[in-house]
């Protein structure tokens, strides 16, 4: 007799015998914060019997294998698990039967962000509105931001709560227990391709509610519940040049949703990528330089541009020479895309619409690349506070701020999805944010 899953797996085309396969070949890398004196990332939560050193969170890392039989290595977390000597390190793991996994920087330590941690959030996290209040704002036919946010305020159901998003009402206006609310890779190709309304109903068909760029707002939030109640078969909504909504009757339910969705949308444009005639942003421009070339190239720079961009506040910078950024910076458009505008709303917050695209070739040498980079940061000085990402032909990308973690996450979530974007829409489409 087969489960539920088993049979709705089947009626998706799912190999149920590969599948489990998969799953038996499934390997977790636990972080080593687990085992010591911290909740998450974000900040140290001290608690008894905790691990005190590395060589102790590798005994429970090994405790933990021993237990489930699929997390065979550990996640390392500096300065929190710096030793002298990292050989001696690497054989004790392996007579535990670990080995040492990935190599992070430890981000977010203000207290402040213990709130900002799904793992420990509370109360106070949350703004806390009453819906019934809420509700009935629907049916009016507009609404000035001023007025909407004074409004919400009278709708705390306790005062001196976190001020409401913008996007509150494009969240409560819709009739689902569980909504989310994301801006993934793949469906935002979708929303940022000149012709993304035509590209996705051929990927989602019916189940697609496809909304024109509006500014975020209540007339934004209005037309999607109203779009929705007028398509009761709709299982997603996507905003052009901003996002993906999906839904649910349970958290569960609106996840597995919101992982499908967007696992179809990455298969539609991964197929379209392998029939494409296109080069990926238009074939090299330039050749990139070896490795340690590029590493070293970054060493003798990085005081100069660092100084360059810290003459108003003090900036820290990140560098990160993957192969999709490499492929993008040294690329026949780029001189192109790197005008166009932001390609995700991640941009619009962290990084600002336009990088700064450094005029240097690899033939050059690192001369040329500083007095390039004072040249180009110089045009910007009247709008510095935009400037937070620099890639360079053949080199690399830079990304700065005053603080730390968000020169991470301009890298790591703004500056990776801009290139994916740039890459799929550019072999498949034309690119069409402005």
């Amino acid at each position: 007799m087969q489960s539920e899953i088993e049979t709705r797996l089947r009626e998706r085309g799912v190999n149920v015998d590969n599948l489990i396969q998969a799953i038996q070949q499934f390997k977790v890398e636990t972080p080593s914060w687990g085992y010591g004196n911290s909740g998450t990332r974000f900040k140290v939560f001290p608690w008894p019997g905790a691990a005190r050193n590395l060589r102790e969170k590798l005994e429970d890392a090994a405790l933990v294998q021993k237990l489930v039989g699929i997390c065979p290595s550990v996640a390392i977390h500096i300065p929190w698990d710096q030793v002298d000597d990292w050989e001696e390190i690497k054989v004790y793991a392996a007579q535990l039967g670990l080995r040492l996994g990935s190599v992070n920087p430890n981000l977010f330590q203000d207290n402040a962000y213990r709130f900002g941690s799904l793992c420990h959030c509370t109360e106070a996290s949350f703004s806390g509105l009453f819906l019934q209040d809420v509700l009935p704002l629907i049916e009016r036919e507009d609404m000035s931001d001023r007025a909407m946010v004074a409004y919400l305020a009278h709708c705390f159901f306790e005062p001196g709560r976190p001020r409401p998003s913008i996007e509150t009402l494009l969240h409560a206006f819709l009739p689902f227990a569980h909504i989310d609310h994301t801006h993934a890779d793949a469906s935002n190709y979708f929303a940022c391709a000149e012709n993304g309304e035509a590209l996705a109903r051929d990927c989602f068909g019916a189940e697609l509610i496809w909304i024109p760029y509006r500014r975020p707002g209540f007339g934004l939030a209005r037309e999607v519940a109203l779009e929705v109640r007028a398509h009761p078969g709709a299982k997603l909504v996507i905003l052009a040049k901003h996002g993906l909504i999906t839904w649910g009757d349970t958290d569960a339910d609106c996840f597995a949703e919101t992982l499908a969705t967007v696992a179809q949308a990455r298969d539609f444009v991964e197929a379209r990528l392998t029939r494409s005639e296109h080069a990926v942003f238009g074939g090299p421009r330039v050749a990139s330089l070896p490795a340690h070339e590029r590493r070293t190239l970054a060493a003798q720079i990085a005081p100069v541009l660092r100084g360059l961009v810290s003459t108003e506040q003090r900036q820290i910078l990140q560098f990160t020479d993957s192969e999709d950024v490499l492929n993008f910076a040294s690329s026949q458009d780029a001189p192109r895309l790197t005008t166009v505008g932001a390609a995700c709303p991640d941009h619009l917050v962290h990084t600002k619409p336009w990088p700064l695209l450094v005029e240097w070739t690899p033939e050059q040498d690192s001369k040329a690349l500083n007095a390039a980079l004072r040249g180009g940061v110089g045009d910007w000085r009247g709008w510095r506070h935009w400037l937070s990402y620099l890639p360079t032909p053949g080199a690399g990308w830079r990304t700065c701020d005053c603080q730390r973690y968000r020169s991470h996450w301009s890298r790591t979530t703004c500056c990776f999805p801009a290139a994916t974007i740039w890459q799929w829409t550019s072999c498949c489409c034309t690119y069409g944010c402005h």
